[in-house]
């Protein structure tokens, strides 16, 4: 073969401007619209490991441990200070970089692994008439009392890491110490593995008690992911106040806390809600000394403004110790709010408390956001909508 000729196959064909286009649309096409098109692309993990660890977007790794209720209201005031007490050091031992979630769900039970869990067995003796008879009048309750729902609570915790490796290590060390705090609480915790955190999240998209059906083994075999298993069979977010989930209608909304103080009691209230909801309480913690630095700032920014209405008081010739209402709340607040960071060492949280209602209507959702919302207001709270937020 000549030179000239392996010259021209060595030489690059440049694609003519059909061709680029062509091109271009595939790589589009490809990489997607950046958008979730399926009721799994809604669902935000990354991948579930069956330990119990889920990577989600951003290298952040999580972990869940369920826990139980502890006899908080019947306890005697002493108790209670020490329960407040140990549960405000468990908030306190996790820094900045550890995102906390409190999550609180009622939802409705399979109705035949219920009646299951509550028959009494006979045994062959002589009560086992009062065996039945005691079986029957559960089965009862549990038709006409709380409508078979049950109520579970978990902790989430979440850190940045770049590997999984990394990622274990830390979280390992995290369980033990929040297992430790429960422990000293009186509530009996558990760490959840992958496939029981599966089923909470299959429970939470079928709220009306589905039996969740998953093995590991199956994933290889089907060339199904985690997600598929879980999945709802269809997420509507079309409207900004609302969105469909299957075929119950869904509203999230939030918790304005306006009230000074807050009562314990408002959580369990939002929780004896006859119909299903979820409670989610997104927990972040500031580092100590940007927490004061922040203060500061506000303290010298209310200053400021102090200073300035005091000059339009004396230009206005009346007295100048004449100052609007709200700054002299808000200075007071921030002060007392820099004193107890210094001296007391408490750490300063970012809140954000989220209320999720499912139901069978439309009519019937409203409804449920209006009860919700006169929980919060008999807190002095104000529970908001979430426009346009809802996925």
């Amino acid at each position: 073969m000549s030179k000239e000729k392996k010259n021209t196959q060595n030489e690059k064909r440049k694609l003519s401007r059909q061709e680029r286009k062509q091109i271009d649309t595939l790589i589009r096409q490809a990489k997607g619209d950046g958008k979730p098109n399926t009721a799994q692309d809604s669902i935000p993990f990354e991948r579930m490991y069956k330990d119990g660890i889920c990577r989600l977007a951003n290298g952040r790794y999580s972990k869940c441990i369920e826990f139980e209720d502890i006899n908080y209201q019947l306890a005697q005031p002493d108790d209670k200070t020490a329960i407040f007490e140990a549960l405000c050091d468990m908030y306190n031992s996790f820094d900045a970089s550890i995102s906390v979630q409190l999550s609180l769900i009622s939802r409705h039970a399979n109705k035949d692994d219920f009646k299951n869990s509550i028959t009494i067995a006979p045994q062959n003796d002589d009560f086992d008439s009062i065996r039945a008879e005691y079986t029957e009048m559960l089965r009862t309750q549990l038709e006409r009392g709380n409508n078979g729902l049950i109520k579970t609570k978990f902790l989430t915790f979440t850190v940045e890491a770049k590997d999984i490796r990394s990622a274990r290590a830390r979280l390992a060390r995290i369980e033990t110490d929040t297992l430790n705090h429960f422990k000293v609480i009186g509530a009996a915790a558990r760490v959840l593995d992958g496939k029981q955190r599966l089923e909470v999240l299959h429970g939470i998209f079928h709220p009306d008690g589905e039996r969740f059906n998953f093995a590991w083994e199956w994933l290889p075999a089907s060339g199904l992911s985690v997600k598929d298993f879980i999945a709802p069979s269809s997420f509507r977010f079309g409207d900004g106040r609302m969105f469909q989930m299957g075929g119950k209608f869904g509203a999230v909304s939030f918790l304005q806390i306006v009230a000074p103080e807050l009562s314990d009691r408002m959580l369990a209230d939002f929780m004896d809600a006859e119909n299903g909801i979820i409670v989610n309480l997104h927990i972040q913690s500031i580092d100590h000394n940007e927490a004061i630095k922040t203060i500061k700032r506000k303290i010298t920014d209310l200053d400021r403004m102090k200073i300035e209405e005091q000059k339009k008081a004396i230009r206005s010739g009346y007295d100048m110790d004449i100052i609007p209402s709200d700054l002299a709340t808000y200075g007071g607040e921030a002060k007392n709010l820099l004193r107890d960071l210094q001296s007391r060492n408490e750490r300063m949280f970012l809140l954000t408390l989220l209320v999720l209602n499912l139901a069978d209507t439309k009519q019937k959702l409203d409804n449920e956001v209006f009860g919700a919302a006169a929980i919060a207001q008999k807190y002095n709270c104000i529970l908001t909508r979430l426009d346009y937020r809802q996925e």
